[in-house]
């Protein structure tokens, strides 16, 4: 696996406290994108063209001044597929895309050639013409930042210290559906050998395997079938994690995962039994399990400070099908690029919940008012929708998907299951329990049709599902919000030419004290506390966001919003501060900060004393 700067899992515990600190919420359009990456290619930044990846930079203009903002590079180049399985090389089975190079899988390293490794017809060894990349920063490489840390304009404002003026890349973030609102990030090539990682780490991806591979990846792996029913376990079984301040998942095999614990809910209950993957909504056939009993392999697994990518292929007769998972500190893409012969038209995306999510309410566009989740079957409406959510104590999912596709006359539909004792025909029982807990996602369905550019003129299907992590409050205008959001992406743009000079204007100013600043409680127990937010400039202060810190010893506490606060005004929220019942005593020093639009914040300390029982 390739890692870049391992995280310090304790660092997880002032993440929060990260983002609370640094005055980053922008605009009323921009602040609802909080969870939103930026990511332009090498094409975007011919300035930086030729760099060091591990030289790029960034830095936003905050309160006048520059600030260090984490970045990622992440190199791709044309990959041939077949080293990535280790199959056999002859004329009708190669097929090549442009993939995230990664030096510890068959893809190699952006720079290093592929080389056949597995062949009856050429010598192992033999090089792989046009696979070799470029080792710096080329056209095709991705530049991934978050749209949370863009700052305002910085044009005419000298550069930072440590880093080369001329490669100086202004990347400008517009949300479209509120177009006067825009925000600036900056790239650089370092010349002091800044981090890029800015010392901040969003998402932790270890890759387990369980058992571990006796000598590592490229030797130990399993690239072929141990059987393609939906018996026993995955070919090469993995314990494998996603860790984020949002979100915890966890990876049982190469198309699995069986877990996932939402921060913001009560406890850390683990809602899922299985993200399910099938070609039918019922039987057994073909499903998440069996494409990790059969063959395939990785094309890449990236642990970054601002994403992890996990990148495969193989799903049985899919020889080249392949997923993808983008996981950010709180959204997580899964994306699907289908390659498969005629024959497989139907599909079945599915978030199959545990027992633990009883009483979480599962709503669509079709159904805003939603269904309680109690493994009792609903009637609701069928049919296509936009966006479906899942919400209760347990914190909430969002998931909103889109497909692409050249293929004419594809039907899409839904797929709704709520029952302790399913039919034994249920797809949702191939991979998991013996019960299905609202059961959700879109069903499509496609005429006969080739996606399989090996055997010959191939149709186009790609899928992508976009999950948001937030608490109890998700309700359907957030859902809808989601869908929206995803339909009018950010509009990211670079260059000298998208940086005017901004024009001065009148300012707001804040300032928050708590009431009370410092008690005594018991675990178990609750105490309200008054946060009196004051705007002290001569502007109204808007789309202010008040926020508790985190703290692994007290319940967490969702940030409340206000819309205006006018010059010279004053307003109150109220929050209740519950220590778990676990709770050590002691003291424990807590930060409640308040941010709005136009780089406004500020904070107070509130402490406190936890007694003995």
């Amino acid at each position: 696996m390739k890692f870049r700067r391992g995280l310090n899992i304790l660092f997880f515990a002032g993440l929060l406290g990260f983002f609370l600190a640094c005055p980053v919420v922008a605009s009323a359009s921009l602040d609802d994108r909080d969870s939103a990456p930026a990511v332009v290619t090498g094409a975007d930044t011919p300035r930086l063209v030729g760099t060091d990846p591990e030289a790029v930079v960034a830095f936003s203009w905050i309160n006048s001044s520059w600030l260090q903002v984490p970045v990622q590079v992440d190199e791709r180049k044309m990959i041939d597929f077949r080293p990535v399985r280790q199959l056999s090389f002859n004329a009708d089975n190669e097929f090549r895309a442009m993939a995230y190079a990664d030096p510890d899988t068959w893809a190699e390293a952006d720079g290093m050639p592929q080389t056949v490794t597995f062949s009856p017809n050429r010598g192992s060894g033999a090089v792989i013409p046009g696979t070799t990349g470029d080792p710096t920063v080329d056209a095709d490489d991705e530049i991934a930042l978050m749209v949370a840390h863009a700052g305002d304009s910085a044009a005419g404002r000298k550069a930072p210290e440590g880093v080369d003026p001329a490669t100086r890349t202004p990347v400008k973030v517009t949300d479209p559906l509120d177009p006067g609102h825009s925000r600036f990030i900056y790239l650089f090539r370092t010349t002091e050998g800044l981090d890029p990682s800015a010392e901040s780490d969003y998402v932790s991806y270890k890759q387990t395997y369980s058992p571990s591979l006796a000598g590592g990846y490229r030797t130990g792996y399993n690239y072929g079938s141990i059987g393609d029913n939906s018996n026993g376990p995955p070919v090469n079984p993995e314990a494998s994690t996603v860790v984020t301040p949002r979100y915890e998942i966890g990876i049982p095999g190469r198309w699995m995962i069986d877990r996932l614990v939402i921060a913001a809910g009560d406890g850390d209950l683990d809602i899922l039994d299985g993200d399910k993957s099938t070609v039918s909504p019922t039987g057994c056939g073909r499903n998440e399990l069996t494409f990790s009993r059969g063959g395939g392999g990785f094309i890449a697994n990236i642990d970054g400070p601002v994403r992890a990518i996990r990148s495969f292929i193989g799903a049985n007769s899919g020889t080249f099908t392949q997923r993808e998972y983008v996981f950010y500190e709180g959204l997580f893409e899964n994306r699907t690029f289908l390659r498969v012969h005629p024959g497989i038209n139907q599909f079945v995306t599915a978030m199959d919940l545990s027992s633990d999510a009883i009483g979480m309410t599962y709503r669509n566009q079709m159904n805003p008012d939603g269904a309680t989740i109690d493994g009792v079957q609903d009637s609701l409406v069928a049919g296509p929708f936009d966006w479906e959510q899942f919400s209760g104590a347990q914190g909430s999912i969002t998931n909103v998907a889109r497909f692409t596709t050249d293929i004419a006359g594809v039907v899409r539909g839904s797929y709704y299951q709520d029952m302790v004792i399913p039919a034994t025909n249920s797809s949702m029982l191939c991979s998991g329990d013996d019960h299905s807990y609202g059961a959700a996602g879109p069903l499509i369905t496609t005429p006969t049709n080739n996606t399989d550019p090996t055997l010959g003129p191939a149709n186009r299907f790609e899928s992508v599902r976009y999950s948001w992590f937030d608490g109890p409050e998700a309700d359907a205008d957030l859902a809808a919000l989601r869908s929206l959001q995803v339909d009018s992406p950010l509009r990211v743009e670079t260059g000298v030419a998208v940086d005017p000079r901004p024009e001065p204007e009148p300012k707001a100013t804040l300032s928050v004290k708590v009431k009370p600043a410092k008690f005594t409680i018991r675990p178990g127990g609750k105490r309200r506390i008054a946060v009196v937010i004051r705007n002290r400039g001569n502007a109204a202060a808007r789309n202010l966001r008040i926020c508790l810190s985190r703290s692994r010893v007290i319940r967490f506490v969702p940030c409340q919003k206000a819309s205006l606060l006018a010059a010279g005004g004053t307003k109150v929220r109220k929050f209740t501060v519950r220590p778990k019942r676990n709770a050590q005593p002691g003291l424990r020093q807590l930060r409640v900060t308040v941010a709005g639009s136009g780089r406004l914040w500020d904070a107070a300390k509130l402490k406190v004393r936890i007694r003995k029982r």
